[in-house]
């Protein structure tokens, strides 16, 4: 939720509290996010994988703020993988990035 709903830090606490009623203090809840994302690595390697083999792939992006700056939201689409990139920028180097060097059919 603080990665791809862009929710602030006091927002994530409040929500995790009312649904779950879970209290964290902030500096607990960016430990617990820093151990999660090393989980889902293995995973998102494999999602990134198949979207760079794939003969068809769609992408789009969309405006979001992020810790207070504008950035913009990344989602890259095929049969096998959807792949979620946040990036400060909405210019083809994040494409080239993420294709590194694949150039699908469509």
């Amino acid at each position: 939720m603080k990665t791809f709903q862009v929710l602030s830090y006091e927002r994530l606490q409040a929500t995790l509290s009312d649904l779950f009623g879970l209290t964290l203090n902030q500096g607990g809840l960016l430990n617990l996010l820093q151990r999660a994302q090393r989980r889902f690595r293995s995973g998102r390697e494999a999602a990134v994988s198949a979207l760079r083999r794939a003969a068809v792939v769609a992408s789009d992006e969309t405006g979001v703020r992020i810790e207070g700056s504008n950035a913009y939201h990344w989602v890259f689409h095929s049969t096998e993988a959807v792949v979620h990139q946040a990036s400060p920028t909405r210019g083809a180097i994040v494409v080239r990035e993420m294709m590194d060097g694949h150039r699908p059919a469509v």
